[in-house]
């Protein structure tokens, strides 16, 4: 089963592999690494190549199914005789139809492990237009929000010397950023879960790492909330108004500008009617 958008794969989840996209098409990538790690078994030396595989191959499929089931065909067999079975203008627009049909295969997959290195941790990526390692880089991710995500973490300073305790809160900080920013195409639901390379008193029989409980992600996103959300001032609005109006030109006055001029006037009779209320 994927759950959370997340499988381990390995010998005792030694890799965690992450997924954005259509649940049902990444559920048969899984299953295509699966039947790899029964032939061998999955290394640092191996892992990117047979990820890499098992997410063409079922590219390929996916893309292909429309055109050549009804031939009874795989993508194998068109390769090898199509041309030769439906002559090169029919050959042709077939490879048209598989193309168009492979733009629409957006999934995305974010490998993270350390196998036997004893340092560099693995971020690999496999996406529609590359496959990509962002050890270097010491960020990746993936999805519908992962330019927010990414602008953040680099925003907040994210590197390979942050802290565990920076890398949290800039990690929680990514996640609740893009949920504010792509309506809902990112989930509110979030799950976080630290992983480590393996250490020789962690449990053999189960991956190496620790999920947060909903108590203290709610408390990654109280402090975002209060302490990291960007907002807007209103001390700009008056400002950069005047400055507007100075260019002879024309701003509308949104409601969050109206409440910005109002307020001081509410305070101020606030303060008015506080002090009659005394005499």
């Amino acid at each position: 089963a994927i759950a959370g958008k997340m499988m381990w794969m390995g010998l005792a989840g030694e890799w965690l592999a992450m997924y954005a996209g259509e649940p049902s098409n990444t559920a048969l990538i899984f299953e295509e690494i699966e039947r790899a790690a029964t032939e061998r078994e999955i290394t640092r030396e191996n892992i990117q190549a047979i990820v890499r595989a098992a997410y063409q191959k079922r590219k390929g499929v996916s893309s292909s199914f429309a055109a050549l089931s009804p031939y009874d065909l795989t993508l194998e067999d068109f390769k090898k005789s199509g041309l030769q079975t439906f002559g090169e203008p029919e050959f042709r627009r077939i490879s048209q139809e598989i193309n168009q049909a492979a733009s629409y295969f957006r999934e995305q997959l974010l490998v993270v492990g350390w196998g036997k290195s004893p340092y560099a941790v693995m971020l690999y990526e496999v996406s529609p237009d590359a496959d990509r390692d962002h050890r270097l880089a010491g960020v990746a991710a993936i999805g519908s929000g992962q330019e927010v995500a990414l602008s953040t973490m680099m925003l907040l300073g994210q590197s390979r010397g942050s802290s565990l305790a920076e890398t949290l809160y800039i990690v929680a900080s990514a996640k609740f950023a893009s949920e504010k920013s792509q309506d809902d195409d990112v989930g509110t639901k979030t799950m976080m879960h630290i992983t480590w390379k393996r250490r020789p008193d962690d449990d053999k029989e189960q991956p190496p790492g620790k999920f947060l409980d909903d108590e203290q992600v709610q408390t990654l996103y109280d402090l975002w909330q209060q302490y990291g959300r960007p907002r807007v001032s209103e001390k700009i609005f008056r400002p950069v108004a005047k400055m507007v109006q100075a260019m002879g030109l024309q701003t509308t006055v949104s409601t969050a500008m109206l409440h910005s001029f109002m307020r001081p006037a509410a305070r101020k009779s606030g303060r008015e009617t506080q002090q009659k209320k005394r005499e």
